[in-house]
């Protein structure tokens, strides 16, 4: 471990880091401090470029994209009406720089969800962070056929060039 200062260090470690794992560090004064990991996705290898974030649909299939690095298991709950109280449970895996993929077939228009997911050994259920419709006061994310509410002209729209991601 090399120390930079009193608040930076660089530690190399033998294997791969653990991103949804919690590490501490120990000073010599025998007081410990939890590392703030979300740090270490600020990286290339974390900096999701597509534009299918939320759910892309098809009354084929319907395809989910989230972008959380930094949870250990997500999951669909799939939903029939905004208040219904049972769901079907579909896993999601990791994928590509950070986010996590998973398609569920049939047509799943009119339908509900949420993410089940799972941060720092604590399950937590929440509407998609990429939502486009939602049940009211955003409790469940809606899926839903955007040809159906699109005006006319709307697929020949193109978005505005940013020259940052943020």
């Amino acid at each position: 471990m090399w120390i930079l200062n009193e608040r930076q260090f660089i530690l190399h470690l033998k294997e791969s880091v653990c991103f949804h794992c919690r590490y501490w560090i120990k000073y010599a004064n025998n007081t410990s401090r939890e590392i703030n990991r979300y740090k270490f996705f600020s990286g290339e290898d974390f900096c999701y470029t597509g534009n299918d974030l939320g759910f892309t649909y098809s009354n084929q299939e319907t395809k989910f994209r989230v972008w959380a690095p930094g949870l250990s298991e997500v999951k669909i709950l799939l939903y029939d009406s905004p208040t219904a109280n049972e769901a079907q449970r579909y896993q999601l895996t990791k994928d590509i720089q950070g986010t996590w993929y998973g398609k569920i077939t049939g047509d799943l228009n009119g339908k509900y969800y949420l993410y089940e997911v799972v941060q720092n050994d604590q399950i937590l259920q929440t509407p998609d962070p990429y939502s486009r419709g939602l049940a009211a006061n955003g409790s469940r994310s809606l899926i839903f056929d955007p040809e159906i509410i699109n005006p006319p002209g709307w697929s020949d729209q193109t978005r505005p060039q940013f020259s940052a991601p943020t």
